[in-house]
């Protein structure tokens, strides 16, 4: 499940037949508000809702939870979810480490342990080395890509 359809959410979403997963992005946005614009043959499913943190409660155990929107109270909102439910195998937060950093912070006053935060992975991805959403997409699958071998291994 991705959570947010801006650049990084579509281009790793549109890798869904390589990862040979089903992707569900959602997104607090109408799609015609959505940029860049949503292509009108996808290779993901959109869900396109009020309120996306509420979605969290109805994935299944075994998502992967990637957290990317465009707001960042909706991102700390929806992780607070995910970790609350604590059982997704990933958990990722898009962000530089002055994001994490603040989040964590929030996270700690509102009673989230050590052990909850350190099941976070932000920054996403295998490597940080380019801001391009494109990069971040292939960075980030192939970190899913070790995640989903794992799980399919056990």
């Amino acid at each position: 499940a991705i959570f947010g359809a801006g650049h990084v959410g579509q281009a790793l979403a549109n890798l869904a037949p390589w990862l040979e997963a089903k992707l569900l992005v959602i997104d607090g946005r109408e799609a015609e508000e959505i940029q860049p614009k949503l292509p009108a043959q996808r290779a993901f499913e959109l869900l396109c809702i009020d309120s996306p943190e509420a979605e969290i409660d109805g994935l299944a155990a075994d998502s992967l939870v990637l957290i990317m929107t465009h707001n960042h109270d909706l991102d700390q909102a929806i992780l607070e979810r995910a970790l609350t439910r604590a059982c997704f195998p990933y958990v990722g937060l898009i962000g530089s480490g002055r994001k994490w950093q603040r989040f964590q912070a929030r996270l700690r006053s509102k009673g989230f342990s050590d052990e909850q935060l350190a099941s976070v992975h932000c920054p996403i991805g295998i490597s940080q080395a380019s801001k391009s959403p494109a990069a971040i997409a292939l960075s980030t699958a192939t970190q899913l890509m070790e995640v989903l071998s794992r799980l399919n291994a056990s």
